[in-house]
Parts: structure tokens; C-alpha cells; sequence
């Protein structure tokens, strides 16, 4: 467990995919900036992808908690962890309740806390459409830098993905 100041991260298994984790994955407004396929995820799916994470020594998946009351309200997952390119963050806050709350940018800091105590990771990156503009404050409070800019169509709509980094030792 990573204790943040509003928010904690720990570790998920496979054992702890609920129904309201399944709800968010399917609701179109939770995984609109997702890069996730269109189908209906089921409980078995998430339960296999979460898995797959835990057996890999590249990903660390973690529940997002909130301090004060211990509710889940998404997942942050760090990626390639051994990549001499860098760590990658994803996050979703499926709890649409709990939008704009500053939730996402704490679970940044735990999620850095913990890259951090690898000891090996030297940066780490993250990519965000520009119309997901929630994401993009919540990895720019955490001194995140946008690197580069990159014009596509996601979803049927003409957007920007930003991609953005911060290094761990040495200069930004």
C-alpha cells in the first residue's frame, strides 16, 4: 500500500474485480479516452487481464482508494518498468462521482512514489488526449512535461495526444 494525501494505491488481484469495476470498462463516458476495444468486458475478462499483469514483470496494476473512506474508485497501472525508455503510466478514475477531485493526480504521486522504490526506473511517461483534459492537469500538477504533440483522429474526432514525461534522476 502507497499512501498519498487523499488517495492510496495497492496492488489488485484478480480476485478483487467487482461489479463496479466491470460497469466502468463498459460505460461509454468512463472509457471514452480509453484505448480499450468495443465489446462488452464481463467479469472473467477483467479477472484475465489483471492476471496477465500480476504473472508479467514488465506491469504492477493498483486499486485507487480514497484515504478517508477507503472507497475504490479506479486503477493506475505502470507499464514497461524495465523499458530503458522510460515507465508508463494509464490511469482511470471509473467513479464518475469523484471526477475532478484532484483523485488522479494523487494516484500520479503514489503511483511515482512506488516507481521510485524500483530503484531502476529512471523517467516515466504518459500519454493524453488533449480533449481529456482532466488527465492532462492531473499529469502536469505532478511536473509531468508534454514532450510531443501528435494530431490524430481518435474515435471519430480530430484531437491531439500529448505525450508527456518526467524524469526521475537528473534534469527535466
Amino acid at each position: 500500500m502507497i499512501i498519498g494525501n487523499i488517495v492510496y494505491i495497492e496492488e489488485l488481484s484478480e480476485s478483487e474485480v467487482s461489479n463496479s469495476y466491470v460497469n466502468w470498462i463498459n460505460d461509454p463516458v468512463v472509457n471514452k479516452y480509453l484505448s480499450v476495444e468495443k465489446k462488452e468486458y464481463t467479469a472473467k475478462d477483467l479477472e484475465h487481464y489483471i492476471y496477465n499483469i500480476n504473472k508479467s514483470n514488465e506491469e504492477f496494476i493498483f486499486g485507487i482508494y480514497i484515504l478517508s473512506n477507503k472507497k475504490y474508485i479506479g486503477n493506475i497501472k505502470l507499464a514497461n518498468v524495465n523499458s530503458k525508455d522510460g515507465a508508463e503510466i494509464g490511469l482511470m478514475i471509473g467513479d464518475k462521482n469523484e471526477w475532478g477531485k484532484g483523485f488522479s493526480t494523487d494516484a500520479i504521486s503514489c503511483v511515482e512514489k512506488f516507481a521510485h522504490s524500483f530503484g531502476s526506473i529512471k523517467k516515466l511517461r504518459a500519454g493524453a488526449l488533449n480533449i481529456n483534459k482532466g488527465s492532462v492537469k492531473a499529469f502536469l500538477k505532478n511536473d509531468f512535461i508534454i514532450k510531443q504533440r501528435v494530431k490524430r483522429i481518435f474515435k471519430d474526432k480530430q484531437c491531439e495526444a500529448y505525450f508527456m514525461e518526467k524524469n526521475l534522476i537528473g534534469k527535466q
